[in-house]
């Protein structure tokens, strides 16, 4: 009764493969600002001295990065600043059986490559997320 036209949905990107992550790429990971800027964002459980988390960073972004090789879809899409960018789930080990699990913030750049400035905890990854579209990724979804 007041519509019209049923409105269209709502559309972020006129190229529909901005939705997807391309897990051919490279990542150029900005440690020093994950660290300096966003020390906060890490778990008290996991926290150790900068340069010893600088190295535990860099192994399970590998083992994430290889993961998602192997599934691209675990990587999902966020609206930032008007931009689609995305969050790939990173498991940082506390012991043989458990992880903490947070969510490293890539974004693409001019060149059609991929830089990580930040990460989130899982919980605000998932609000980001939402922002979008409903994520279907499970690992943002708490057990």
């Amino acid at each position: 009764d007041h519509f019209i036209e049923i409105p269209k949905l709502a559309s972020y990107t006129n190229n529909y493969e901005d939705y997807y992550f391309d897990s051919e790429k490279t990542i150029e990971v900005n440690y020093e600002h994950i660290l300096d800027d966003n020390w906060d964002r890490i778990s008290e459980v996991i926290k150790l001295d900068k340069q010893i988390m600088k190295q535990l960073l860099v192994g399970v972004i590998a083992n994430s990065v290889k993961r998602v090789q192997r599934n691209s879809r675990l990587v999902v899409p966020q609206l930032y600043k008007n931009k689609i960018m995305y969050l790939m789930p990173i498991d940082v080990p506390i012991s043989d059986d458990k992880c903490v699990t947070m969510a490293l913030a890539v974004e693409q750049t001019p060149l059609k490559q991929y830089r990580a400035n930040t990460i989130f905890t899982k919980d605000d990854a998932y609000k980001k997320a939402r922002l979008l579209m409903k994520p279907e990724a499970n690992w943002l979804i708490e057990d």
